[in-house]
Order: C-alpha cells, then sequence, then structure tokens
C-alpha cells in the first residue's frame, strides 16, 4: 500500500506565489508538448511518444524551470491524455453509437488564467527534510510539515 499526501494550499497561504509558478510553468510546457504532438499528428499522422517528448523539450526554460522528475510527469500525463484520445477514436470509427460526439483533441490550458498540476514524487522531494516530518520539495522555498 503506497501512502499519498495531498495539501491544499489557499491563496492567503504564504507559498501560494510560489506554488502558483510551479503550476504556471507546468501549464507552459503542457501546452507546448501538446502543441508539438497535435502538429505531428494532424500533419504527419504520427504520434510522438512519452521519449520523444522528452529528449525534445529537456533544453527548453519551462521544463528546466522545474525538477526533471515534476517535468517528466507533466508529460507522462500529456501522454496519458493523448493515448485516451487515440483509443476513444478507434473505438468511435468502430461503433460511433457508443458517443454522443466524435472525441476531441486534448485541449490547451488557458493562456493567461490556465494552471495545471504539479506532481511531486518522492524521487522529488529532500529526503534530509523529509526525515524530520517536513516536505521541501525539490527547487522550491516551501516547507510543509506531515
Amino acid at each position: 500500500m503506497r501512502l499519498v499526501e495531498r495539501h491544499i494550499i489557499q491563496k492567503n497561504n504564504r507559498f501560494y506565489p510560489e506554488i502558483d509558478r510551479l503550476c504556471f510553468l507546468s501549464k507552459n510546457l503542457y501546452n507546448y508538448a501538446n502543441y508539438l504532438v497535435r502538429q505531428s499528428w494532424i500533419f504527419e499522422k504520427t504520434n510522438n511518444s512519452y521519449y520523444d517528448l522528452q529528449k525534445t523539450l529537456s533544453t527548453q526554460a519551462d521544463y528546466q524551470a522545474m525538477p526533471a522528475k515534476v517535468s517528466q510527469q507533466i508529460l507522462m500525463i500529456l501522454d496519458r491524455n493523448w493515448k485516451s484520445f487515440l483509443a476513444a477514436n478507434e473505438v468511435y470509427k468502430q461503433n460511433p453509437s457508443k458517443f454522443n460526439a466524435r472525441p476531441r483533441l486534448p485541449r490547451y490550458k488557458n493562456k493567461i488564467t490556465g494552471r495545471n498540476i504539479v506532481v511531486y514524487t518522492t524521487q522529488a522531494i529532500s529526503k534530509k527534510q523529509l526525515k524530520q516530518g517536513i516536505i521541501n520539495p525539490s527547487k522550491t522555498g516551501i516547507y510543509l510539515k506531515t
């Protein structure tokens, strides 16, 4: 059994601006990667894999502004969204009556107000702080008690 902690940070919390910045960077990376996948699927009829995306985007500023593990999680989420879309599209071709409408491409997040999830795995959290009962996500000044 894996234990998971979820921390909801309100707008009045002192860590909110930093978390908001991370979510904004996450949205930028998600949208850019989504753009690349969309273009290759629409014009070349090919689907970029997660590994292709990671190799292509590893030099991008938004990718590097976050820990690599976090950026990889964002790309994995996008890859899962595209796989779901492609699977739904195949089912739609076989039996359109199962759907109300044709499956749509994964959408972009709003450019200004949009935010995306930021997933910190155990590899992206400070081990020293964790032993003391404090969660300190890498590349941040955020400290939360467990």
